[in-house]
């Protein structure tokens, strides 16, 4: 059906956030086959985010409380001994619905792109103040902040120049990559 848009009937299925209380020794489950992966660096810097911000995004689960979106928030959740979390029940789709919306919501976020300008000017707003919080809640750590504060601060153009690297020991620290090319 091209050109059409499925509309569900959302009064048959209110969809509103609604807290979920965890029980002891048993929440939600992880959706069978939940395809994204959740490195411990992601799951730390998550955990930061919670401290500062809370959860501010719903988990989303089925109608038999399987996870479809929100595994790692669940983690961060269980971790930090949260008594409660925030979630939206789907039970108008069906199971291959589900599979599908779960692969989209990880998928879609995945096909954005940064701002570089744009990010490093919220950047550079949040580096000169006094926060009261952890800047490494956004996500970015120290390191990552100054390239991109650094990279404003010239002239604002991408580096674009090849750095060679002599025969001294590979010093990196995993995801920091600023664009050029490094051979060693």
């Amino acid at each position: 059906m091209k050109g059409t848009i499925h509309v569900p009937n959302f009064s048959a299925a209110p969809q509103r956030a609604a807290p979920y209380r965890i029980p002891q020794r048993h929440g939600p489950d992880a959706h069978a086959g939940a395809p994204r992966q959740h490195p411990k660096s992601q799951i730390q810097a998550l955990t930061k985010s919670f401290k500062v911000f809370g959860q501010v995004l719903l988990i989303l689960i089925d109608a038999e409380s399987r996870i479809i979106s929100g595994h790692a928030q669940w983690e961060v959740a269980t971790r930090l001994d949260m008594s409660e979390v925030m979630v939206i029940r789907i039970e108008y789709m069906s199971e291959p619905k589900i599979k599908a919306l779960m692969i989209a919501l990880n998928r879609l976020s995945d096909l954005s792109t940064w701002d570089d300008a744009a990010l490093r000017t919220v950047l550079l707003d949040l580096h000169d103040l006094e926060l009261d919080f952890d800047i490494e809640a956004t996500g970015f750590n120290e390191i990552e902040i100054e390239l991109r504060i650094e990279n404003l601060e010239g002239d604002g153009a991408a580096v674009e120049d090849d750095i060679i690297v002599g025969s001294g020991p590979i010093v990196t620290q995993a995801g920091i990559n600023s664009g050029r090319k490094v051979y060693h």
